[in-house]
């Protein structure tokens, strides 16, 4: 368990004009802040995720993958997939990476249900 950080890579802004073959994933986030691409992340690859770019404004991001990876069991191998291909297509779409590091950051923890 690890803190994954957003960080500015080249500045680079792109858009993504690559195509598949076959079946694959395609979604689109349209005019969103960084913010709601960090919980993108966090939500696939069940790794808590923080946006330190600095970056302000709104962002197209489109992200996919073969419906395949999408299918497969909620596991650890299926994060590590999702998140390998994040990784590429934020790099070549918005110019920014995935990095581990250890840093602090709110959680709420529920501890007993009554």
């Amino acid at each position: 368990p690890y803190t994954t950080l957003f960080r500015s890579n080249n500045g680079r802004n792109q858009a993504n004009t690559g195509s598949h073959n076959g079946k694959v994933m395609k979604r689109i986030l349209a005019g969103q802040h960084l913010g709601a691409v960090a919980q993108l992340v966090e939500d696939w690859c069940e790794i808590p995720t923080v946006d330190q770019t600095g970056r302000s404004g709104n962002y197209d991001f489109t992200y996919e993958w073969p419906v395949k990876v999408q299918m497969l069991p909620a596991t650890a191998e299926r994060s590590k997939e999702i998140r390998h291909l994040f990784d590429d297509q934020l790099d070549n779409e918005l110019g920014l990476e995935l990095a581990p590091t250890n840093m602090p950051i709110e959680m709420l923890v529920v501890e007993k249900v009554k």
